[in-house]
């Protein structure tokens, strides 16, 4: 994923927006019967994938400059799988239920004050609201 950041910026100049969309879906099956071998898959594509596109993008957007008040932004594709759960693909509802509260995450990439500095405190998404 860094070489998808690297071109970006190489061919535009800068990073303007990630969305981690991935997802991968190993079969149906119950809590019982889903093998631990095919939970972690599914959990190191859907939701670690999700943390490690929006830490190279961040990590981005703190070197460049701000361009109509952004630096850059963060979207996160989840699934109403991760809201609802279903009964047959447990490992999949989870990742998919991590990327919905990991939205802390990319506020991170909103934590900077106007003029490039890191500020020290950020409200929270519920102030936000």
């Amino acid at each position: 994923m860094s070489e998808v950041v690297k071109t970006a910026v190489s061919q535009y100049g800068r990073l303007d927006v990630m969305v981690n969309n991935a997802g991968i879906f190993t079969g149906l099956a119950t809590i019982v019967d889903e093998s631990e071998e095919n939970s972690d898959k599914t959990i190191a594509v859907n939701l670690k994938g999700v943390w490690i596109g929006s830490k190279l993008a961040i990590t981005q957007f703190f070197q460049q400059e701000v361009n109509s008040n952004s630096r850059g932004s963060v979207v996160n594709i989840a699934s109403i799988g991760g809201l609802v759960g279903l009964v047959q693909e447990p490992g999949y509802c989870a990742s998919k239920g991590g990327i919905r509260y990991s939205r802390n995450i990319s506020v991170a990439s909103s934590c900077l004050s106007s003029n490039g500095r890191r500020i020290q405190w950020c409200r929270s998404i519920k102030e936000d609201r």
